[in-house]
Parts: C-alpha cells; sequence; structure tokens
C-alpha cells in the first residue's frame, strides 16, 4: 500500500466478509494441508513439533496406509 502512497492507518469501524474456503471445509483436506506442512516443516527444520499430538499422529498412520 505504501507503494500505492496509500498510508498505514487503523479504521476501528471496518468491517470485512472473510471468505471460507469450500477446500478447507473437508476435513481429511483440511487435516492434509494442515498436518502435511507441520510434517514439511519438521523434516526442513529437523524439529519435531506436535509429534505427540493425537491428530497428528492420526494423520502419519493415514499417510502411512
Amino acid at each position: 500500500m505504501t507503494a500505492a502512497g496509500v498510508k498505514p492507518m487503523l479504521v476501528p469501524a471496518s468491517q470485512v466478509k472473510h471468505l471460507v474456503s469450500r477446500t478447507g471445509k473437508d476435513t481429511a483436506v483440511g487435516d492434509a494441508m494442515t498436518w502435511g506442512m507441520v510434517e514439511k516443516f519438521n523434516a526442513k527444520y529437523k524439529r519435531t513439533k506436535f509429534v505427540d499430538d493425537a491428530r497428528f499422529k492420526r494423520y502419519l498412520a493415514t499417510r502411512a496406509a
């Protein structure tokens, strides 16, 4: 916005309509996108984020099947 000459500002009375992703509503697809990113992060940075989380374990189990 600054490149267009518009200075940053707060507009307390502004209203925003958030579009809902149809893809994210499908639990299997949403999980694959969320937990898939965690899996990629862990591999890339040699981390162990969420390894004890039951949802992540469930995601990994379905990927192995």
